[in-house]
């Protein structure tokens, strides 16, 4: 009786990486991912790789595990913690509506600002960052105090403060002309005096932490939030000397670091031409 003893035959090995390579590209991995193989990439294959497996996997959870597996769930759970007296009636989570309007309201107020009260570009800035602050800000207020109040008390809080604020700058316009342009820093002993302000909004929010304990309805949590508001813009219209004071003096710290970066930046390219020269003039 003889047996058969076959030889052995090479490129085995190519033959089930080239398997692997198609079972990824059917399941859509990349290769290495699957059979954890890195010996035939450098960092730059294996990097573009994993960018564009990370953006299909980004597609697949916001396209397809998103809007078919937690939305519906998360519906669900709303819908029977609304009925057994858990959660407040009406939509629940995120309104960018109203997170929309509060930032267009913001930027609105900024190009009526600067175009009233031009200041420079770095006076801009600080007008830009102070109206964005006040939107994040007033975006988290609004979720942890009054999360129930409707969108249309909250379209009117957020442009309470601002419209105020404008329109104490119109009726003061001459002071806030000649504030703005007499770019004088003031004294750290003025500090405390010119951002009172800024604690008696503080304790306007503060004290509104109280609130969702009395577990006030959707009315009273809407009402309760254009009164917040409504003090918060009382102090913003009376103190308005005071912020743009603030603005100002934030304005000019920022014209000094941009002054002082300006002249580090020549005599650092300078002394790289000095480098770049003496390295090229060597033989």
């Amino acid at each position: 009786m003889k047996f058969a003893s076959p030889s052995a035959s090479g490129g085995y090995a190519e033959y089930m990486r080239l398997q692997l390579h198609a079972i990824a590209a059917g399941v859509g991995l990349t290769y290495e991912l699957l059979t954890g193989d890195l010996s035939q990439v450098n960092y730059s294959s294996i990097r573009a790789g994993l960018i564009e497996f990370r953006r299909r996997m980004e597609a697949l959870q916001w396209q397809l595990l998103v809007p078919g597996l937690c939305q519906p769930v998360w519906r669900r759970f709303v819908l029977a913690a609304q009925a057994a007296g858990k959660l407040p009636d009406g939509a629940i989570g995120a309104d960018w509506t109203a997170t929309l309007s509060s930032l267009v309201t913001c930027a609105v107020g900024f190009g009526f600002f600067y175009l009233l009260f031009p200041g420079g570009a770095h006076f801009g800035m600080t007008v830009a960052n102070f109206l964005a602050i006040y939107a994040c800000t007033f975006q988290f207020f609004r979720d942890a105090n009054f999360p129930a109040a409707s969108r249309d008390y909250a379209l009117g809080a957020v442009a309470m403060p601002v419209l105020g604020f404008l329109g104490a700058c119109i009726v003061r316009r001459r002071q806030v002309y000649s504030i703005i342009h007499a770019r004088r820093i003031r004294e750290l002993q003025h500090l405390p005096r010119i951002t009172g302000w800024l604690l008696g909004a503080l304790g306007v929010g503060a004290a509104s932490f109280a609130l969702p304990r009395l577990e006030l309805g959707v009315q009273e949590q809407g009402l309760a939030l254009l009164a917040a508001m409504a003090l918060i813009t009382l102090v913003v219209v009376a103190s308005v000397r005071d912020v743009i004071l603030v603005m100002i003096d934030i304005a000019m710290m920022f014209e000094g670091v941009a002054a002082r970066l300006d002249r580090l930046v020549r005599p650092m390219m300078a002394f790289v031409t000095f480098i770049a020269h003496t390295v090229a003039c060597i033989p």
